[in-house]
Formats: structure tokens, sequence, C-alpha cells
């Protein structure tokens, strides 16, 4: 633990000794130096701003002006028109603070005028005014026609008149410096009399204060003011400095981590004024300034002070826009919220204490407990769905098998329970073979796919092939583009999810149907299926729960299938990080759409 500051320090111990220099004279040449080097930063700054304004207006108008003469002899130049170049330069040069003009066609001299010495000289460009050292600034213009230069201006343009007025404003300003400086060294001098009487008061007044002693009336009995204020300030300090240095380091440790918890924290006092709120609250309720404010300042802060009824009435914790805190309680519960317009469930914890005989704070800590919400929900409806599925097959099998255990049967009677048992034997076995890959693409991830350059076109093309007849004639019509660019994917589950789609449209369409299949590119970065029954057609009540594990179309069971083949063709989709969409329209038919990216794309 650190030691107390003050007790290092002797009551009586003189900091600063006697300085030759009084406290008037320190104030007076402290303040000078001060106000001198703000003078002097003022001025180089305004210099700075004058001169920088000089460059631009001289940039402007002599660039305005060349670009002007430029535009006026364009025609005249393309025509080799001496005469009607030299007016233009005559008109130019009437303006007086362009002292030459000189036009080039083809780098050769067309035409000049202006004053002589200055056409006799060479001509370089300027860039920069301080640069300049014959008050003339030097400005050239190319002149081309069709990306094809035939010509330039060479223009000079006088700046003396420029000059003599930032002389005569310099001068000005260092003027206006000096009485400052004399106004201030004036001014220092009455102001360090007057702290000098002041510290003189301040000295038994600050050894007080540093004592804590805060009742008291000042006495002046000491020549040397200066020195022992000092001692009795730094004594001051040192236990502030001490006392500060405890309360800021346990408030930055505990600010720090809060701050980085992902729970979402408040603390208010008993007048319902806000002392500290973390980083996850503000995000969650979106309030940022809100310290030193009241609760009741917020409608979001409301809400979550109302605790559920069977715990205690928020009247309870708020009343007159006061904690009442007769003794520490803490309550737990689960709070329901919208927040910025989704629905988010928080665990909740509001803990109510007191501190001392007159001090009582609320504490509010909050988790978003929201996923694990859901995922519980998710999971429960699962296990329902799973069960009720797994149900109907091991019924029926454990129904035929009780069938031949109970008499013998004829052998044409025996196989057709035979059949029936492999039948539901197959289904059981193809749930749990989806439910397993869908088990491993929920723990997996896009690095656990086996990603090798794919022709979309070629791989929907094996899929038709390869696939056996449906229950009834049904046609297809494949239609796949030319020259498509390559998908980045995994063949294996791409099959199994084409496949998948594929044979749910040769399933659910009637007799004689044709479904019809599109391998398309339909944007730049992306390659897209389109699978096209006329079946029956999904409601939008329906079309909204299709993908979802277990859900099916035929609730009659005269189709074959388990609810989990679109489900797992989606996400293996999404885990290529491709788009699955589903349009239908309820007695026309069913769109399946998916849209994978490019080679490219996937990589970028």
């Amino acid at each position: 633990m650190p030691t107390n500051p003050i007790e290092q320090i002797p009551a009586k111990t003189i900091i600063f000794g006697v300085n030759p220099f009084s406290f008037r004279i320190k104030t007076i040449i402290g303040v000078g130096l001060i106000e001198a080097f703000l003078l002097s930063f003022l001025l180089f700054q305004t210099f700075s701003y004058i001169q920088k304004t000089q460059q631009e207006y001289v940039e402007n108008t002599a660039g305005v002006a060349t670009k002007i003469f430029a535009s006026a002899i364009e025609n005249a130049l393309l025509a080799s028109d001496v005469a009607t170049i030299e007016d233009y330069i005559s008109s130019a040069l009437s303006n007086k603070n362009i002292l030459y003009v000189r036009v080039y066609a083809n780098n050769e001299l067309l035409a000049q005028g202006g004053d002589a010495e200055l056409l006799r000289q060479p001509f370089e460009a300027d860039n920069f005014l301080s640069n300049l050292t014959d008050a003339v600034y030097d400005q050239s213009y190319k002149i081309s026609f069709y990306d094809t230069e035939f010509g330039e201006i060479q223009l000079g343009y006088g700046v003396k008149a420029l000059e003599s007025s930032f002389d005569e404003a310099k001068n000005k300003f260092i003027v206006i410096a000096l009485v400052e400086l004399l106004a201030s060294g004036l001014f220092s001098f009455v102001l360090g009399l007057y702290l000098t009487r002041q510290l003189k008061l301040l000295e038994e007044g600050a050894n007080k204060v540093a004592q804590g002693d805060l009742d008291f009336t000042l006495d002046v009995s000491s020549k040397d003011e200066f020195g022992r204020l000092a001692a009795t300030f730094n004594q001051m300090l040192g236990s502030i400095k001490y006392q500060k240095h405890l309360t800021d380091t346990a408030n930055t440790q505990l600010h720090a981590l809060l701050n980085i918890a992902e729970g979402a924290y408040m603390l208010c006092d008993k007048d319902s004024n806000i002392l500290f709120v973390n980083s996850a609250f503000k995000d969650v309720f979106e309030c940022y300034s809100i310290v030193d404010r009241k609760i009741d300042d917020f409608d979001a802060l409301l809400k979550i002070m109302s605790v559920s009824d069977e715990l205690v009435l928020v009247n309870d914790l708020i009343a007159n826009g006061e904690l009442n805190a007769k003794e520490d309680k803490t309550y737990h519960d689960i709070l329901k919220l919208d927040v910025r317009g989704e629905i988010r469930i928080l665990e909740r914890t509001i803990k109510l204490a007191k501190s001392g005989k007159e001090s009582a704070w609320l504490a509010i800590y909050m988790f978003d407990i929201t996923e694990e919400f859901r995922m519980n929900e998710m999971r429960d409806n699962f296990l329902s769905h799973a069960a009720h599925e797994f149900r109907t097959p091991v019924t029926g099998i454990f129904g035929f098998t009780e069938l031949l255990m109970a008499r013998d049967y004829p052998p044409e009677q025996a196989k057709e329970l035979y059949k029936m048992i492999h039948q539901q034997s197959s289904r059981l076995i193809a749930m749990i073979t989806e439910l397993l890959d869908l088990a491993q693409l929920d723990a997996s991830h896009q690095s656990s796919l086996t990603l090798a350059p794919l022709d979309l076109g070629l791989l929907v093309r094996e899929v038709v092939a390869n696939h056996p007849y449906s229950l009834h004639p049904v046609h297809h019509s494949l239609n796949i583009a030319a020259n498509l660019p390559l998908i980045k994917g995994d063949k294996d589950k791409l099959y199994r999810a084409i496949a998948n789609i594929y044979s749910n449209a040769l399933k659910y369409s009637p007799k004689d149907s044709t479904v019809e299949v599109f391998v398309l590119q339909d944007k730049a970065d992306q390659v897209s299926l389109l699978v096209n029954d006329k079946g029956q057609g999904l409601k939008s009540d329906e079309l909204k729960q299709i993908g979802q594990r277990f859900w099916r179309a035929d609730k009659s069971g005269k189709i074959p299938g388990t609810g989990l083949g679109v489900a797992l063709s989606k996400e293996i989709v999404e885990l290529h990080k491709g788009s699955f969409e589903v349009l239908s329209t309820y007695g026309k038919g069913t769109c399946i759409v998916i849209s994978l990216p490019v080679k490219g794309s996937v990589e970028g």
C-alpha cells in the first residue's frame, strides 16, 4: 500500500526558498512572456494567412485572366491570325496588372506585347509569391484541341501593389502588438499587486483546508507569505492527490472491468441520479449523454426499472423521484424489451443497498440471453419434431414385426409385410442420415468444405442424368447457358443439395407436366440455378415455413420424404456464401432459385 505523502512533509517545512524577485515582478515578467509568445504566434499566423490569401488571389486572378485570354484567341490561333491576336494582346494589356503577354503556336513565338524589359527575360513559371524577385507572377497556359497541344500563352501578372499592401498591413499589426504588449504589462502589474495581497489572506486558510477544517477566518500574521503558502499548498495537494490516487485507481479498475463486460450495468444514487453506465448499457439503450441525469429523463430506462409483480412494485424502488432503501435487497428476473424494433430477452439483476445512514444506491445488471433463449427454443422444437417423425416409422416397423411374430403368413403376404418393414426402415435411415448431415453442417464452417473449381452447368446435368425416374411420368427441360464462369464449391455437398431440390420438383409435379431447369449467369459475380415445377405451389403462410426442419408441404403422407431435404440444401448453399430463394404461387407451382458466387468473387 502506498505511503501517505502528507506524512512525509513536516508541517513547518518551507518548500520554496526566498526569491530575490517579488511575486509581483514574477507576475509581470511571466504575463509579459506569455503575452509576447501569444502575440508572436498571432502575428505569425496572421502574416501566413495574408500571404496565403495573396497567393490564392494571384493564382486565381492570373489563372482566370490567362484562361479567358486563351479562350478568346483560340480560333485566331488555329487560323494563325496574327493581327487578331495582337489586338487581343493590346486589350489584355489595358489591365494595369498584366505586364506582358506572349503567344506561341507549335513552340514558335507568334505574337507578344507589354514591358520590353520583361519580354527580353527568359520565361520561368512561378508557383509561390514568396519566391518572386521581380514583383511579377509568371503564368503559362497550354492550348489544345482534341488532346493535341497547338499553342501556349505566357502572361506576367504584376504584384507590386499587392506586396505594398502586405507590408503596410504588417507594419500596422506590429504597432498594434506593441501597444497590446504594453497594455498587458500594465495589467499584469495591477494583477500581481492584487494577487500578492490575496496570497497573504489565503495562507492560513490553505493550511486549515489541508487539515480538513473549513470553518475558519483568515488571520494575516506572516511576512514570508509565498513560502509558507507553497508549503501549506503542497501538504494539502499531497493529501488530496493521495486520496484521489486511491479512488481513481479503484474507479479505473472497476470501470475497465465493467466496460469490457458483455452485460449492461447502471448505478444510481438515492435521488435517481445516474452515476455510472458501462459501454454495453449505452449501446443497448442508445443513451450516451446519460451520466449525472435522472432515470425518469429516459423512457427506455423507465422500462427496465419496471420490476415484475412477484418481486416488488416499482413504487417501492422509486417514490417521488427518490429510491427508498430500508434494507439491502437483490431481485432477479427475466425481462423482455423492444430494443430498436427487435425483441430482446434480458436476464436482469437489481440490487438495492444502503451505504451509511443517509446514502442509498441502486445497481442494475442485465445480460442479453436472447440467442441462448432462441437456441433453447429451437432445440426443444427440434427434439419434439424429431421424436414425432421417428415415431411414425418405428411404430410401423414394430407393428409389422408383431404381425409376423403373431402367426405364420403365406409367402406373398409375408413378403408384403417385409417390404413395408423395409420401406419404413429406409425412411428411418434416410432421416438419420440427413439429421447427421445437418448436425455436421451446424457444427462446421466454410473451412470444412472441400472447395474446388466447378462448372455448375455440368454438375446440374449430372444430377438430372443420374436421378431415378419419378413415381409417375414427369418430363424435364434442361436449359444451360453457354460459357458460364466457374464457381468454387464442394462438389459432393452441392450435388446433394441440387439433387434434393430436383427430386422435390419431380415428386410434387403432376403427371405429364414438365420440370424446367435453368442454369444461367444473371449477375456478373454469380451463377444461378432455377428449378421450376408445375405442382400445387405453396400458400403464403406455407412459404414462410419452407426450409424448416421436418416441415413438409404434403400432409397426407402419400409423397415420400423426410422433411429435411430442403433444410439441408439451404444450409449447404448458405455455407457456400450463396443465396436460397423460394418463389411460389398457390395453384401454379414453385420455383427454387439457388445463386452461388463465381470463383473470383468467393475468393475475395
